[in-house]
């Protein structure tokens, strides 16, 4: 190997280490774009990501089998994420979420989940299973606030199964700190108190 050569190979490998940094922590596998690309400035496949608050507190773990880094909008696309939004309460559980699609946008400070998306909480003293199913769902995490601009069904499940209640409504936000919930548009809630009656 040439001198030349060796030189262009280090530079090369130093360019491809701060791409794979950019993305807070995410590692996996990169592959460096060509011209037959669709744009993509970077893809990593099976890729982890930890995203922290200003106070260094962990909020939310993100895995993708795949992640495409779109340089001109400063955003990543992700395929079938799933993410753990962690509670600074840690007696709490956090909600696992899932979607078909996702994108990082702001540095990993808004997260947009899309298609067929599912956020499960489990169960925490009295409270049973919640879980959301939506469309689209839009994730800042650092203020713990969650909205959603589709119609979606919230719902909560005791341990044994039995669903207590349910809600729809056309749009919704979730202040997960102050455990306060706004729903708009249409609202129909389904209260079933009490067990169903044995068949």
């Amino acid at each position: 190997m040439t001198a030349r050569s060796y030189k262009i190979g280090l530079a090369v490998s130093a360019l491809a280490l701060l791409g794979l940094l950019t993305w807070h922590n995410l590692s996996g596998p990169s592959f460096t774009a060509t011209d037959s690309t669709d744009g993509y400035a970077q893809r990593i496949d099976t890729g982890v990501s930890w995203q922290y608050d200003e106070n260094g507190t962990l909020t939310y773990r993100l895995q993708t089998p795949r992640a495409t880094h779109l340089d001109d909008r400063g955003e990543y696309r992700l395929i079938e994420p799933t993410a753990m939004l962690l509670d600074e309460d840690p007696a709490t559980p956090p909600w696992t979420l899932s979607a078909k699609r996702g994108t990082i946008l702001d540095q990993g400070g808004t997260l947009k989940l899309e298609h067929d998306v599912h956020a499960q909480r489990n169960p925490v003293e009295a409270t049973g299973r919640l879980e959301l199913r939506t469309e689209r769902l839009w994730i800042y995490p650092n203020e713990q606030l969650a909205r959603s601009d589709t119609p979606g069904r919230l719902s909560e499940t005791t341990r044994t199964g039995t669903i207590r209640w349910t809600s729809e409504a056309d749009r919704l936000e979730l202040d997960w700190a102050a455990r306060h919930l706004t729903q708009t548009g249409r609202v129909q809630d389904n209260y079933r108190p009490g067990n169903p009656p044995a068949p």
